[in-house]
């Protein structure tokens, strides 16, 4: 057993604002990193760089030098959307791979929705005891985000997702400034932080301010800037926020359908403020689990190792019927396509297509699929579940070079539920 490489787990939250990581195994214990990179825009150099940090951290915790990346397994934490079947989504989640595969030579990656792994968080600090509906709030620096997920045991299964642009921290942040008229004043540039230490006051005056009208002109937080101090009351700071609570509502509701959930969870980058606590009670009956915004990247950690685990997807079986020349013969072969490997192709080499059609075996019915814009060459083709049950064939060309730049360009998308052969 000496020579057993030791298993490194590393989760990159790539989704979000601020890019989070969290390591487990090797010398210590789970633990996360946050923030380890400040960029309000996504793209493959930011997203470069959080996986070089990723791995940097992971090499670092290792018990042993190995000398290689032999037993380091990277979770990829995603917007749910990314998951969902669509073409959009398929893309972008195609265009991490290629980073993470093909460029940087991963071998052991997993991927998982960030709410989701959200909720496998708050479901174990729960010990994995109370199972039903899980409704998760997550405000980020660009958008709302809320799901439903039903919770039995240590398996989530996501439901429903809403996801609304806008309202999040960044649009907040501007509201609070500009109701300051402090726009330009760069003492203010980490506000919330003092505001934090302000909670129990600030809580106490929204509270009030919810019966007695007179305490929206209160004073909620005193807050120091280069040019002096500010005073923001109850009723600026509600202003301000009002979008966010919009967007919190219409998520809440689109998602849980009018049914209750048996557990709330509010995280991101706007969980410390006390209406986004009040907005998510209302909305789903109960006060909710308040998590930091690194709740989805540890929840990743939960999920690679096995601690939690999302829900199987039940998909069919897809086989792809084709020919390979053995011995100098034409033979048919029946080449797997597993849900869970990132491509598949006999011997390791891509596929020869000549026409815009695929077909593919999947499950007992034999299916052509049109595909536009495909014209004759070598491809590596992949299947990938997704969370509503459905899935996406993907059809990647060989590049030459293999690092092309815009991994989007040579990549043909199949979304499975509009050819309603997976129901």
């Amino acid at each position: 057993m000496s020579g057993r490489i030791p298993v490194t787990r590393v989760a990159v939250d790539a989704g979000s604002l601020v890019t989070k990581i969290a390591v487990s195994g090797g010398r210590s214990g789970p633990s996360a990193q946050e923030p380890l990179l400040h960029s309000g825009a996504a793209g493959p150099d930011r997203e470069r760089t959080a996986l070089a940090a990723a791995l940097d951290a992971a090499r670092e915790n290792r018990a042993s030098q190995t000398g290689s990346d032999a037993g380091i397994h990277v979770s990829l934490v995603v917007p749910d959307a990314w998951l969902d079947g669509s073409t959009e989504g398929a893309r972008r989640q195609e265009a991490l791979r290629h980073l993470a595969e093909d460029q940087m030579g991963l071998t052991e990656v997993s991927w998982a929705g960030q709410l989701a792994a959200a909720v496998a968080l708050a479901t174990s600090r729960r010990g994995f005891a109370e199972p039903g509906r899980y409704l998760v709030c997550d405000i980020g620096g660009h958008g709302v985000r809320a799901a439903a997920c039903e919770v039995t045991g240590r398996t989530v299964r996501p439901l429903a997702v809403h996801d609304a642009p806008g309202g999040g921290w960044l649009d907040f942040d501007a509201a609070v400034r500009t109701t300051l008229k402090a726009d330009s004043d760069p003492g203010l540039a980490t506000w919330y932080r003092s505001a934090v230490d302000q909670q129990r006051r600030a809580t106490l005056v929204f509270d009030r301010a919810r019966n007695a009208p007179e305490f929206l002109d209160a004073r909620a937080y005193s807050l120091a800037g280069a040019a002096g101090r500010y005073e923001l009351t109850a009723g600026q700071a509600v202003s301000c926020f009002a979008p966010t609570a919009d967007r919190l509502r219409a998520g809440s509701a689109a998602v849980l359908g009018g049914a209750a959930p048996a557990v709330a969870v509010l995280t991101g980058g706007l969980a410390w403020f006390p209406q986004a606590h009040q907005v998510v009670a209302e909305a789903a009956g109960r006060a909710p689990d308040v998590l930091g915004p690194e709740a989805a990247v540890l929840g990743a950690l939960l999920l690679g190792g096995g601690e939690a685990q999302l829900a199987p997807h039940g998909l069919p079986p897809v086989t792809l019927p084709a020919h390979r020349i053995r011995d100098g013969r034409l033979e048919e072969i029946s080449l797997p396509l597993p849900w869970t490997d990132s491509f598949a192709s006999p011997d390791g080499e891509p596929l020869v297509l000549e026409d815009p059609e695929l077909t593919l075996d999947i499950g007992s019915r034999r299916v052509t699929l049109r595909v536009p814009g495909l014209t004759r060459g070598q491809y590596r083709i992949g299947v990938r579940p997704s969370w509503p049950g459905t899935g996406v064939v993907v059809l990647r060309a060989r590049r030459t070079p293999p690092d092309h730049a815009d991994p989007g360009h040579d990549v043909h998308v199949l979304p499975l539920d509009s050819q309603e052969i997976l129901r």
